[in-house]
């Protein structure tokens, strides 16, 4: 099996981004972008992150945080590393289905920061088109969602091995 679905390229290696040079350094800044924010707990992008778990209890809210917090951030900065260190290579590696979906993780991450940066909320769902933030965005989620349908399609093809 071998088929390309939007900026992603699925076979028996894996999955692979099909990126252009100069998209391959965005992404990877942005994902250097993204520790720096996860590193730096006064950023009002926490907020956006992490939302309260209990808003009406602001102190089980805080125990919760707490607890959680540290793997959570563990686990963004992972995802934003393997972006910074793998999506750069020419030519760009295959990625497990593990690795992709961390990538897909840290691809939400890099959306949240931008949502929070071009002020979307549910009150408030679309960008300003004028921003040029928009299209970096609107990019991230044409990623985002090719790496999504890659996934589903080798969970479909990997079903149908295993009947045959």
């Amino acid at each position: 099996m071998s088929v390309s679905i939007g900026a992603v390229h699925l076979d028996h290696n894996g999955f692979t981004l099909l990126l252009e040079e100069h998209e391959r350094a965005i992404l990877s800044d942005l994902a250097t972008q993204l520790i720096e924010v996860l590193e730096d707990p006064t950023d009002p992008v926490s907020e956006r992150l992490y939302p309260d778990a209990y808003p009406e209890d602001a102190e089980a809210s805080a125990e919760f945080r707490r607890l959680t917090r540290g793997d959570l951030d563990d686990a963004r900065i992972h995802g934003a590393r393997l972006l910074a260190d793998t999506i750069p290579a020419d030519p760009a590696p295959a990625l497990s289905r593990a690795d992709a979906e961390i990538v897909m993780r840290a691809l939400g991450d890099l959306r949240q920061v931008l949502a929070e940066r071009l002020s979307i909320t549910t009150q408030t769902p679309e960008a300003d088109p004028d921003e040029p933030l928009t299209g970096l965005y609107d990019w991230l989620g044409y990623l985002q969602e090719s790496l999504v349908l890659a996934l589903v399609r080798g969970d479909e093809e990997s079903g149908r091995l295993a009947k045959s």
